[in-house]
């Protein structure tokens, strides 16, 4: 009875307070996330909206960082990634631009340095001289793919895995995460023996570049992205002994599904072509007898459930699928001490 007779003299807010409060709450966003704000306008599809808020996002941003008011942002970011043991953006650098062709001059000064030879099987991977890999991709080299793959090459102590991915990352978008400048980055700071890619469920958008946009689905796009698919395995070609790019699997929604599968193509043609690239499809693995999209698929007389709620991405017993296939594929392209 007490209750009932506070909840009935509880403070009401008037319209008035309520505008306060989400004009207080705006003002925080605005000065200390100024760089989430601007992060989420790179994200959005290339149009009008996007110019917009990232007309309106940048010089805040600009601003906001110059008085260090970015910082605890990212101090906090920081923080958490190291807490949780995340190492998702751990040595990566921000794009700075739209501009994404390697020239063929940047290749030849790399393969001058090249260490890798196409000889591998001089080398016998052990324990004490583990096979250094690579995982790197968007959300579908995260969890599921990304963690069961970690897991099943952890272990084993022949193998010493390293795992980069970016959210909403891919090919199309530079502007938002450049991959080439990124891999540079990666080989920097060490080497590796092979690299497994999974990306492109961002890819089939429009993009800009040098102020023009290129319409997906257009053949100018395809033109466009099948370069930057080719000098991205040019330059992977050159600074590991191999590489296997994971194709997307059958997705739930037609449209998208037709989009993804012609995105493989793409990836299939350009792993043709280059020696040290290997395409693999995970459309027999993860698809129905038809090779269309199944949530669940049958291993061993068994039902398992492999794909995600939004028909995207996969479970973790979905990625053990892939991920088992990569681990033989490595098993045969490379020599490992019994």
């Amino acid at each position: 009875m007490d209750y009932m007779k506070h909840f009935k003299h509880e403070k009401k807010y008037s319209l008035k307070d309520v505008s306060i409060i989400l004009a207080i709450a705006l003002f925080f966003v605005l000065v200390f996330d100024s760089s989430g704000l601007y992060g989420w306008a790179k994200r959005l599809k290339v149009g009008k909206t996007r110019t917009f808020f990232v007309n309106v996002s940048e010089p805040l941003n600009s601003a906001m960082d110059k008085v260090k008011l970015t910082y605890p942002r990212k101090l906090l970011r920081q923080s958490f990634h190291y807490a949780m043991g995340k190492q998702r953006e751990a040595g990566f650098i921000a794009a700075s631009g739209g501009i994404y062709h390697i020239e063929n001059d940047s290749i030849n000064h790399l393969a001058s340095t090249d260490v890798h030879s196409d000889n591998t099987s001089a080398v016998t991977y052990s324990s004490s001289n583990p096979l250094s890999v690579l995982l790197i991709g968007d959300s579908m080299m995260g969890d599921g793919l990304g963690t069961m793959l970690l897991r099943a090459l952890n272990d084993d102590d022949r193998m010493n895995p390293n795992r980069h991915y970016k959210v909403s990352s891919g090919l199309s978008r530079p502007d938002f995460y450049n991959w080439p400048a990124q891999i540079r980055q990666l080989f920097s700071q060490g080497q590796y023996d092979a690299v497994i890619i999974m990306m492109g469920t961002n890819d089939a958008q429009n993009f800009e570049m040098d102020g023009v946009i290129y319409t997906y689905g257009t053949e100018q796009w395809y033109d466009v992205y099948r370069d930057r698919l080719n000098d991205f395995l040019d330059t992977l070609s050159v600074y590991t002994y191999h590489v296997y790019w994971v194709g997307m699997p059958p997705m739930r929604a037609s449209g998208y599904n037709q989009r993804m599968q012609s995105l493989n193509q793409l990836f299939e043609q350009a792993c043709a072509s280059h020696p040290r690239a290997t395409y693999v499809s995970t459309v027999p693995l993860l698809g129905d007898q038809n090779g269309n999209y199944s949530t669940y698929i049958t291993v061993n007389g068994r039902q398992i459930l492999a794909r995600g709620e939004d028909g995207i991405h996969m479970t973790r017993a979905g990625g053990q699928i892939v991920a088992d296939e990569l681990m033989n594929l490595l098993q045969q392209e490379f020599k490992f001490a019994d």
